[in-house]
């Protein structure tokens, strides 16, 4: 039984996030060369199962003496042999400014990551969990609600993203 849902990041919030730069609806990278630090999350799927690989790439910068967060990269990886899939993420995440890169590895994830991980030691295998979306989630909102993580004008994202709710059970959690 759940007691109560509510929306976490709500339309003023998501408005103020939204990235000053034109980014297409798949795939947007800018000038590795000229970027700060560059952190990339990777969610594995396959498409015969209805869900993507998508590659998320950040950039960290610096206004004002904050630390800043854009989204420089989004690529989905649309029906993609996972040999193909493996060349594809090596290729971006062997460059320098890529210091950190965290991928899935519940079930499909597993093999990619491990290979990944085994020849870039910056490369974190991460299980998705009821408490560890939580932690993503909350770590995610405080970073809009601060404006301090631009994503692209995209209504796919838009609605992911605000989608997200928080729901109460019995327990209290």
């Amino acid at each position: 039984q759940v007691l109560g849902a509510s929306c976490i990041i709500d339309e003023a919030t998501y408005s103020k996030c939204i990235s000053p730069f034109r980014v297409g609806r798949f795939e947007y990278l800018i000038d590795l060369d000229k970027s700060g630090v560059i952190y990339v999350g990777i969610d594995v799927g396959r498409s015969d199962s209805g869900d993507d690989t998508v590659i998320w790439a950040i950039e960290k910068y610096y206004e004002g003496g904050r630390s800043m967060y854009r989204t420089i990269l989004i690529r989905r990886l649309k029906g993609v042999p996972f040999a193909t899939q493996y060349e594809i993420i090596s290729g971006l995440i062997a460059h320098p400014k890529v210091v950190k890169v965290v991928i899935e590895r519940n079930s499909l994830g597993m093999a990619l990551a491990e290979q990944l991980s085994n020849r870039f030691p910056k490369v974190i295998g991460f299980n998705t969990t009821y408490q560890s979306k939580a932690t993503i989630i909350e770590r995610l909102s405080g970073f809009m609600h601060q404006a301090r993580f631009s994503v692209p004008a995209d209504q796919d994202i838009k609605e992911d993203i605000m989608s997200m709710s928080r729901v109460v059970l019995p327990s209290g959690r």
